[in-house]
Order: structure tokens, then C-alpha cells, then sequence
């Protein structure tokens, strides 16, 4: 028996078992008789439409990849480099999803222009670096 018809068969005019008996009885919990569906707006649709084309596509996409996929973003890296008088710096902009870097610079100074912090940051197509 179903979930849906075990609740049927709760009678709440009953006044020899309670709710809660009734419920114990019928192996289904007590909430769920006051529970009303709540339907789905037009926004979350698409939203759960979107995150089902991106696990269609990469079934094999953890969940905070996928994340980055329907926001678009990425990451930068700073790679010290060592060299006979002191480091270079490689600065690398990567996309999360296609792990493909986006574009990079080296330099013998810590104090590239147009690059950044050293930390984690969130890019749009716009904002990207060009080598």
C-alpha cells in the first residue's frame, strides 16, 4: 500500500485511537498529514532545467563543479618559481569546468598589473586577461 492511500485511511474523528496511533499504526508520520504541496514557480523550473542539462552533460561533475558551470566561473594561481636570483611569477587564469587556462603572464616581479590578488576570484568572459 502506498504512502498516499494509508494516509486515506486516517480518521481523525475518531476519538478511540489518536492521530498518533493512527499514524504509528499505519507506518507513516504524523507531519505528513498536515503537509500541503507547495507548486514549483517558473524561476526554479528553469533553474532545476539548467541543472539538469549540465548533469546530462558531465554525469561525472561534482556538485560545487556543476555550481561553477551554471555561474561561469574560475580561478587564478600565483606559481613561484625558483631561478638562480630570486623567483619568477607565474600568474594563471583558469576556467573551472573545462580546466583549460585562460590566459597567463611571467614575470620576474611580483607587481603585475591588471592581475590581481593571489587568492580565488570570480571572472566573467568580459574580465579575462589576454596574454
Amino acid at each position: 500500500m502506498s504512502p498516499t492511500e494509508r494516509k486515506a485511511l486516517i480518521n481523525a474523528d475518531r476519538t478511540d485511537l489518536s492521530l498518533t496511533k493512527q499514524c504509528k499504526l499505519l507506518k507513516i508520520s504524523r507531519s505528513s498529514l498536515y503537509y500541503t504541496p507547495v507548486g514549483v514557480n517558473a524561476e526554479t523550473l528553469e533553474l532545476m532545467n539548467e541543472i539538469d542539462q549540465v548533469f546530462t552533460k558531465y554525469p561525472f561533475f561534482p556538485s560545487r563543479t556543476c555550481k561553477h558551470v551554471l555561474l561561469g566561473s574560475g580561478c587564478s594561481d600565483i606559481t613561484y618559481i625558483p631561478v638562480r636570483r630570486g623567483f619568477l611569477y607565474l600568474v594563471a587564469i583558469m576556467d573551472w569546468v573545462t580546466r583549460k587556462v585562460l590566459a597567463w603572464r611571467l614575470s620576474n616581479n611580483e607587481t603585475l598589473s591588471a592581475i590581481g590578488p593571489r587568492t580565488m576570484v570570480e571572472w566573467t568572459p568580459a574580465s579575462v586577461l589576454t596574454p
